[in-house]
């Protein structure tokens, strides 16, 4: 594996509407990615116009070409035994979050959204299925391996499941639950990832993105920094063309705040309560100047405290 960063960039300015990389910087990450080029040069960090918003979204992003062809594939068939797995209902309850165009498995650890931003807790302990070994064997370890994060960091994985059309709506992965970095993978093809959208819905509608950035098969990517908690970023449905998914790493916060066995049980109270599972999986992550409109907003949050 080569595990080179292979990625910076520049941005002129944080209020300016950046859609892509430079030609010749997508054009390095494609080659790279394609297997065309044997020696491809480390793209350095450049500021056209240097202030402090710009520099710090540069400073929180890195980018690694980490995964092969060979291996991208067998990540992959890992992946659709999952889904596999989940339609044959092998995995807990709360372990699978299904949407119309996006399914989430959640590995390690879950969180539920709360009242809102700064207010989402963790579930109880064993609500959600451990991390499946194989993604140990072949993601975790040549990341740790590689210097990109710490042996025995990461405790939380989620696979999301991406199908055309498919998205995630702005949001910040909550502070008071997961320590910087939080680091992704993508497989099964290429997309972008827009930070700083603003989406309303019925029909559904995005603003502008402040910054795109491509997000290749087989690359890594870790945010930290102004990048991690301080703009949000987001999958837009006009980015998804065609399958992909995502594997987010990351490490849940020892004294992380958690639902309690009690709390737990008053919201879900039979596991088996297709309401409840129906509105668990209506839960959305949100621009604090977002809402959902009212009538999905009622079916969404089914408890004042800790509805999601």
């Amino acid at each position: 594996m080569n595990h080179r960063k292979y990625v910076t960039y520049g941005l002129k300015s944080i209020t300016y509407y950046f859609y892509n990389m430079a030609e010749g910087c997508n054009k390095i990450l494609k080659h790279r990615a394609q297997g065309l080029s044997n020696t491809i040069p480390t793209v350095k960090k450049h500021m056209y116009k240097q202030n402090s918003a710009s520099e710090k979204l540069c400073e929180g992003i890195e980018q690694y070409y980490v995964f092969k062809e060979d291996e991208c594939c067998e990540i992959e068939k890992q992946i659709e035994k999952v889904m596999h797995d989940a339609n044959n209902g092998k995995f807990k309850p709360f372990t699978v979050d299904k949407t119309r165009l996006r399914v989430k498995y959640f590995f390690g650890e879950r969180y539920t959204y709360g009242d809102g931003f700064g207010e989402e807790v963790l579930f109880p302990k064993g609500e959600v299925d451990p991390i499946p070994v194989w993604i140990s064997r072949l993601i975790i370890t040549p990341l740790e391996l590689a210097g990109i994060f710490p042996i025995g960091f990461i405790n939380s994985a989620v696979i999301n499941m991406y199908l055309p059309g498919g998205c995630i709506v702005s949001h910040i992965d909550p502070p008071q639950i997961f320590e910087r970095p939080i680091v992704s993978a993508s497989f099964f093809s290429d997309c972008l990832l827009s930070f700083g959208c603003k989406f309303s819905f019925k029909p559904i509608r995005v603003s502008n993105p402040v910054f795109t950035l491509p997000l290749l098969r087989g690359s890594v990517l870790c945010l930290s920094g102004f990048a991690a908690d301080s703009i949000t970023h987001s999958i837009r449905p006009q980015d998804v063309k065609t399958r992909r998914a995502a594997i987010i790493l990351r490490r849940v916060f020892d004294d992380a705040p958690r639902l309690t066995w009690g709390q737990f049980s008053r919201m879900s109270g039979d596991n088996n309560d297709s309401s409840f599972i129906y509105r668990i999986r209506r839960k959305r992550s949100f621009d604090e100047s977002e809402k959902l409109p009212e009538e999905i907003n009622k079916k969404a949050r089914f408890d004042k405290k800790y509805g999601t």
